[in-house]
């Protein structure tokens, strides 16, 4: 990815594969990939448009991943949910209360399906919206 000048934001290795959250700041864009060890890839990839936040949905050959960067106030960003259309809801907690550092990106395995996920909300840490969006 590197060589690419794709900056990863988030890495994580897995048994068969390995998936990440990746930039690349020349060609102002995001992206999302899962990457099996016998070298088949899929991604998905998003323009970077002076957002709060960017939000890529990817499924993937093992899992469903969700991959977000925030822009705008990361500091406050305690948890976000994603809503699927049929209203099943999945909480990931990015930023507890205790801790005073905080993530800028954050990318999980997901079980809703990428293709029904109708909105995401982002909530500060005392559980306040912080802003959302319509997919």
């Amino acid at each position: 990815m590197k060589h690419n000048e794709y900056e990863s934001l988030e890495f994580h290795p897995d048994e068969d594969h390995i998936y990440s959250l990746y930039e690349n700041t020349s060609e102002n864009t995001i992206g999302l990939v899962e990457y099996r060890k016998n070298g088949e890839v899929k991604t998905e990839m998003g323009k970077q448009r002076g957002l709060d936040f960017y939000v890529l949905l990817l499924e993937g050959e093992y899992n469903n991943y969700v991959g977000v960067k925030f822009e705008k106030d990361p500091q406050e960003v305690g948890y976000f949910e994603l809503i699927s259309q049929e209203g099943k809801t999945e909480k990931f907690v990015v930023n507890s209360k205790k801790e005073k550092s905080y993530t800028v990106s954050y990318i999980a395995k997901t079980e809703l399906d990428p293709d029904n996920i109708q909105t995401i909300k982002v909530y500060t840490k005392d559980g306040e919206t912080l802003y959302h969006e319509n997919m």
